[in-house]
């Protein structure tokens, strides 16, 4: 009985772990690749947090006059239900006020800091040349997801109200907040996949994936 898994189950396990890295480097060999609607060459990530206040009106207006492709934003949902754009949920960085946006409403929110460092992340990201940027900007509203629909012609009604379906990157930090998306989007599996090496022998419908991987394995 061993000997016979040495002579069959090596050689096969050989080849299975073969073929799933070939297509995982490669996976158009057996699947058709997505096209996405916008080519994205240029990605403006909070919005160009780098040139104006992040995550503002105002930011999002000088990326595009830019020609960016694509506007990278953060959502968080205030005490009334209503979705803003920010990154943090709690806006003592951002605004200097020691207040969480879930427990705020939003009519109650404080506007951005005239000037805000830009920070990717300081305690998992050794990027020192970014150390003490700072950004400017006029606009300081913290603004409604809606506001940026209706600039630029509750998240998931948002985004099917306005059509955007098909032109939104779903991601988060927070693994509750995936497991809420991917109650519509139903792609939680594919980490279970990943691992198993199965994830390249399967079609996937989402163009853009993006999860957070336990730092016991990555």
């Amino acid at each position: 009985m061993s000997c016979h898994l040495l002579v069959y189950g090596l050689p096969a396990l050989g080849i299975y772990a073969l073929v799933s890295h070939c297509l995982r480097k490669k996976p158009y060999l057996l699947h058709k690749p997505h096209r996405f609607p916008v080519r994205c060459l240029h990605v403006s990530h909070r919005g160009g947090a780098g040139e104006q206040i992040e995550n503002t009106l105002g930011a999002f207006k000088n990326a595009l006059s830019q020609g960016t492709n694509l506007l990278e934003l953060d959502c968080h949902i205030t005490k009334d239900g209503i979705v803003v754009v920010s990154h943090d949920e709690n806006l003592k960085r951002q605004t200097g006020h020691n207040i969480d946006i879930g427990l705020t409403y939003y009519k109650d929110l404080p506007h951005y800091l005239s000037s805000l460092e830009v920070t990717f992340s300081p305690a998992t990201l050794n990027l020192p040349f970014l150390t003490g940027s700072i950004s400017h900007g006029t606009d300081h509203q913290i603004p409604r997801l809606e506001e940026i629909f209706e600039q630029f012609p509750e998240v998931a009604h948002l985004v099917q109200k306005y059509h955007r379906s098909h032109i939104s990157i779903w991601a988060s930090f927070d693994n509750r907040i995936l497991k809420k998306c991917q109650k519509a989007n139903k792609i939680l599996f594919m980490l279970g996949l990943w691992y198993l090496g199965l994830l390249p022998f399967f079609p996937l419908k989402e163009s853009f994936l993006e999860f957070v991987l336990p730092s016991i394995i990555n």
